[in-house]
């Protein structure tokens, strides 16, 4: 249980680090206005410390009764494959619920939270509904790893790795710009990493010019 706990801390430290470091080099004040006042900064932070701290967890714990929480033993080679199987998994599920979140029937209740910053901003990456932490945040994230049977020191470098670049596509650092153009019109780049579904449904734009 304790590398599972060394796993949250690592998620944790990744967050808030990344997010610090973007806040306090990069992110300018059109980004840094969305949380300009301490209310609304704390509103955030507290929304974000409970969806790491208390339903990312519970989320991984039903995944885990089914999968056991046993670390396999695999050598360090098929981790270049296994983290490219991850992202497939991972992209393809974000795609699917994220886009469900966007049905009208859905999104005033659950993701419309998430887009009240319709400039995305690093430290309000998970201000989100706590369901949808759990369906559309945690899931693909670790459902790949599961399957591929990760071992622990591969889990540590890929919670690191989709934590840490998950903060910097909100924060704006990257050049890569899709989840802005998706938090501005809503209607584009429901995926990531490698927009696979959007590219096959038609929901695929790489910039404001497109």
């Amino acid at each position: 249980m304790w590398k599972w706990l060394t796993l949250l801390l690592l998620h944790v430290i990744c967050y808030w680090g990344t997010a610090t470091f973007a806040w306090v080099y990069f992110e300018g004040p059109k980004k840094r206005y969305a949380l300009h006042t301490s209310k609304a900064l704390w509103e955030c932070t507290q929304l974000v410390l409970w969806n790491q701290l208390l339903w990312g967890p519970l989320s991984t714990l039903l995944l885990l009764f089914y999968w056991g929480f046993m670390f396999p033993t695999t050598s360090y080679w098929w981790l270049p494959l296994q983290f490219t199987i991850n992202a497939i998994i991972g992209d393809v599920l974000f795609y699917t619920l994220h886009r469900a979140l966007h049905h009208s029937w859905v999104y005033p209740y659950i993701h419309e939270r998430h887009h009240q910053y319709s400039i995305p901003i690093g430290c309000a990456t998970f201000f989100a509904h706590p369901l949808e932490h759990m369906l559309a945040n945690v899931f693909p994230g670790i459902i790949g790893p599961l399957l591929t049977q990760c071992c622990f020191e591969g889990w540590c470098l890929w919670i690191g790795l989709i934590t840490s670049t998950t903060v910097l596509a909100h924060s704006g650092i990257l050049k890569d710009k899709r989840h802005d153009l998706h938090h501005l019109y809503r209607r584009v780049n429901y995926g990531n990493g490698f927009y696979l579904l959007d590219r096959l449904f038609g929901t695929h734009f790489r910039s404001f010019k497109q």
